[in-house]
C-alpha cells in the first residue's frame, strides 16, 4: 500500500498534524509550521476530528492537570458528525484552558487531501533557491521568511508573481507537506490559485512526499480552489492560542 493510500482519514490527520506543527520527543507541541506571516509559537490546544476518530496534542508547558482534563474532554468527543460544526465539548475545553491561561483565541478550519489524478490547468514557473525572495515584492507578509519554501510554482502578469503556491514546511522525504497560497488582490477570480496549487501537488508527489491543503471554514476563496480541484476533505482541526494582549504562555 502506497502512503497515498492511507487507511483511515485518521492517519491523514496525523500527517498534517505532523505537517503543521513541531513535536517534542514526548509528542509535545513546541512550534508552528504554518505559512509565513502566522505566529510561529506552538498552539495551547490542537484537536483534530474526523470520521474514524480524533487526535489531540497540548503545549509542552501545559500543566499535567490541565493536560489530563483535556483530554478526557476531547476522548469523549464522538468521530464523525458534520465537521463543519463545533465539537460537542468546545465550550468546555476553552472554559478549562482559559480558568488557568486567560482569554483565548480558536482557529478552525477543514483539512483536505489531493485527488489520485491532478488537473492540467496551465503552465507554471517553479522558483529555486535565492529566486524566492522574489515572492516578497508581492507579498510582503512573506519578507525574511520564504528560504527552504520549495517546491513553489508561480504564474506571472507583466512580469510579476501574480500568484503562488509554496511549501509551509521545510520538505522531509515521505512526509506530508502543507501548501501555503497567495494571489495578488487584483489578480484574484481568475483561476491562478487553482493553478499554481494543482502545479505543486504534483511536484511534492514527484519528490515523494503526500500534499496536504487546508484552510479556515470562513476563507471563501480558499475552498473554492479546493472544490475546483476535486479535494477530498478528511477531516477538521482546531487550535487554541492567547489573544491578543492576554499574559502570554510558553
Amino acid at each position: 500500500m502506497s502512503r497515498e493510500e492511507l487507511p483511515s482519514d485518521l492517519h491523514w490527520m496525523q500527517l498534517q498534524v505532523e505537517a503543521l506543527c513541531r513535536h517534542d520527543e514526548a509528542g509535545r507541541l513546541v512550534a508552528w509550521n504554518g505559512p509565513p506571516g502566522e505566529d510561529p509559537g506552538a498552539p495551547l490546544f490542537f484537536l483534530g476530528r474526523t470520521a474514524h476518530g480524533s487526535l489531540w496534542r497540548f503545549h509542552r508547558d501545559l500543566p499535567d492537570e490541565l493536560v489530563c482534563e483535556l483530554g478526557r474532554l476531547a476522548a469523549a468527543e464522538a468521530g464523525g458528525g458534520d465537521l463543519e460544526k463545533d465539537p460537542d465539548r468546545l465550550g468546555a475545553i476553552r472554559d478549562r484552558i482559559e480558568l488557568q491561561l486567560g482569554a483565548t483565541r480558536i482557529w478552525r478550519g477543514p483539512a483536505f487531501r489531493f485527488p489520485a489524478q491532478l488537473p492540467d490547468l496551465g503552465s507554471v514557473e517553479w522558483l529555486e533557491g535565492s529566486e524566492l525572495e522574489e515572492l516578497e515584492a508581492s507579498f510582503p507578509a512573506l519578507e525574511g521568511s520564504t528560504a527552504g519554501r520549495e517546491p513553489c510554482a508561480v504564474v506571472r502578469d507583466g512580469g510579476a508573481i501574480a500568484s503562488a503556491c509554496y511549501a509551509t514546511t521545510c520538505p522531509a522525504a515521505g512526509a506530508g507537506l502543507e501548501a501555503g497560497v497567495d494571489t495578488r488582490p487584483e489578480q484574484r477570480g481568475r483561476g491562478l490559485a487553482a493553478r499554481v496549487v494543482a502545479a505543486w501537488a504534483g511536484e511534492v508527489r514527484r519528490r515523494e512526499m503526500l500534499p496536504l491543503y487546508s484552510s479556515s471554514w470562513d476563507n471563501r476563496a480558499s475552498r473554492a480552489v479546493a472544490r475546483k480541484l476535486g479535494l477530498a476533505l478528511f477531516g477538521s482541526d482546531l487550535h487554541f492560542r492567547n489573544a491578543e494582549g492576554a499574559r502570554p504562555f510558553g
